[in-house]
């Protein structure tokens, strides 16, 4: 019940107590009134007839019974002539009405205890009513929910049960409606995925049974070689596959954690710059670094290097002959730029390069499309964001901030 409320409960109640109190007192000053009435009725009847039978005793009676002083004697002796005629406590009257007094009285507080449970019925009635339509109306709004019908305006500040149950279906609601497009989202990315593992294992399997038919039939020793060598492409490429599907799904479901320590960023950068010395040299490429030798990162090593790994493989693979990488570092992050002269991504693809199976037109023949998402995957498990700008025919530029 909200303090308004209880306020008007307690107004009503007072209320209603002074008026009973009033109403009481006034029953009673009126009985007591036609007591005083009916008593001074009667004592005038009887000293009519002690003056029409003795007026000379007029007056000794009068000061007699009208006495502060009770004789006992004489009430007791009055009492006997009285019960000689039939005339007890339980059959006197006064007036001519005939009417007793004790059963005004009852009378009386009948009324005052009806009056006040009628007060008190309709009082509840009246509460029960607006109590039934309030919870009438949020019924009415609970089944338009369940029917996915909008309420805009249902969130109040008011106080008591009500509101505050209005705001608990208010606030619930909301979250069961993120919460359910957020699993639908999910189970259509989830669809998608298996639809694009699908596509991706359904190429090297088909190509796998192929040789593998071919194999059982006669052929040049030399042709035999060049089909395991096939076999064995494809299988890495499906291992490759399935290994960075379970990667990503581990750091999506936060199943790996990514250990974070501070690490020489120079020194890192300077053993990728010796793991990728052999393919610079194969495809003439080139990889400077400038960095401080001071920049440390709070990062996982492991991971930090795979992520950085793809960035500077795709960019081989997309001719790029000059590979440059910088940082920046300021209170709050550490921004790594991985710069290239490659062939650059056209405007349509740059929205779309981190999602997983997506491939541009340019894409080589053996190209998943996963290396940018994991790549992305592993800078956003570590609470950083990665970037990206490039210019078709001229370069890409990827921003990692962590």
């Amino acid at each position: 019940m909200s303090k308004k409320e209880k306020k008007n409960v307690i107004c009503f109640f007072t209320m209603w107590t002074i008026l009973m109190i009033i109403f009481g007192i006034g029953i009673i000053l009126y009985l007591q009134k036609e007591y005083n009435n009916r008593l001074y009725n009667f004592s005038a009847k009887i000293i009519s007839e002690i003056h029409n039978e003795v007026p000379e005793k007029e007056a000794e009676v009068i000061d007699e019974i009208y006495s502060n002083e009770d004789n006992k004697n004489e009430i007791d002796s009055g009492k006997e002539i009285l019960n000689k005629y039939g005339i007890t406590t339980d059959t006197s009257t006064w007036g001519d009405t005939g009417m007793d007094f004790s059963y005004k009285v009852i009378i009386g507080i009948s009324v005052l205890f009806l009056f006040s449970a009628v007060s008190i019925y309709l009082a509840f009635l009246i509460y029960y009513r607006n109590q039934k339509r309030k919870w009438e109306n949020l019924n009415r709004y609970f089944q338009n929910i369940l029917k996915g019908l909008e309420t805009v305006d249902l969130k109040d500040e008011e106080e008591g049960i009500e509101s505050i149950v209005k705001n608990d279906i208010y606030d619930v609601t909301m979250l069961l409606k993120e919460a359910n497009s957020e699993l639908t989202t999910i189970n259509k990315k989830t669809e998608k995925l298996i639809a694009d593992i699908s596509h991706q294992l359904k190429t090297p399997l088909t190509s796998l049974n192929m040789i593998n038919d071919l194999l059982y039939e006669d052929m040049p020793e030399e042709k035999r070689k060049e089909f395991l060598d096939n076999m064995h492409f494809e299988l890495e490429k499906i291992y490759w596959l399935i290994n960075t599907l379970l990667n990503m799904a581990k750091l999506d479901s936060r199943t790996i954690v990514l250990k974070k320590e501070p690490e020489n960023l120079n020194v890192m950068l300077d053993e990728l710059k010796k793991e990728f010395s052999i393919m610079c040299e194969t495809e003439n490429a080139e990889i400077e670094i400038n960095v401080d030798k001071n920049i440390e990162i709070n990062c996982d090593k492991k991971w930090t290097k795979e992520a950085i790994s793809n960035l500077i493989k795709n960019a081989i693979e997309h001719n790029a002959k000059k590979i440059k990488i910088s940082a920046t570092k300021n209170a709050v992050y550490t921004r790594i730029f991985i710069e290239d002269n490659g062939e650059g991504i056209d405007s349509k693809d740059i929205r779309h390069i981190f999602e997983r199976f997506y491939k541009t037109k340019n894409s080589k023949d053996n190209s998943l499309g996963l290396g940018l998402a994991f790549t992305k995957s592993i800078i956003l498990n570590q609470d950083g964001d990665i970037k990206v700008t490039s210019k078709k025919g001229y370069g890409t530029k990827f921003i990692i901030e962590i």
